[in-house]
């Protein structure tokens, strides 16, 4: 029983050790938040490259779900959350001269609305996306396991597997 307790409080200081570093091994991130690794490979990829992705594509709701809070439309803020982005267009990058930053222009195509346009932030957006689907994912709880398999193999030590002697 000792060495079974001992091996569980293992494995689970390694999970704590492998989510505390998840983003720098993809298979670790599929796990604890395929959303994330689904979508950053193709934000990535969007970023780099111009390219468009479509309503129903693979990561496509992760990044369009990146631009909704951002959409403001004048005289009725209540419509925003019924708005239907049907296609986000990357097109042309370039350099803000005053912060150094480089942004990517981007297009949302809007169901039964004019498209909306600006530029963004490259690091910005990236580090917006990684918040939202990676640290406040199963992530943030990486310390709490890790001490609690601490916890647990330090239990182990002092759990005694004898059995009490009858009289």
């Amino acid at each position: 029983m000792k060495i079974l307790l001992f091996t569980i409080s293992c494995l689970i200081l390694i999970s704590g050790f492998l989510i505390e570093r998840a983003d720098r091994w993809l298979w670790v991130m599929k796990v604890i938040a395929p959303d994330y690794s689904r979508g950053v490979l193709i934000l990535d990829s969007l970023l780099e490259n111009d390219g468009t992705i479509n309503s129903g594509e693979k990561g496509f709701d992760e990044i369009a779900d990146l631009f909704r809070s951002d959409i403001k439309i004048e005289g009725n803020p209540n419509l925003i959350p019924s708005i239907s982005i049907t296609e986000i267009r990357f097109e042309g990058a370039g350099i803000d001269l005053s912060s150094g930053n480089a942004f990517k222009n981007i297009t949302l195509i809007l169901q039964n609305r004019e498209p909306l346009s600006g530029h963004f932030n490259v690091v910005s957006l990236k580090e917006h996306f990684k918040k939202t689907y990676f640290e406040n994912s199963f992530a943030k709880y990486s310390d709490w396991i890790f001490v609690f398999g601490l916890s647990l193999s330090i239990l182990s030590f002092c759990y005694d597997s004898k059995k009490p002697e009858r009289s």
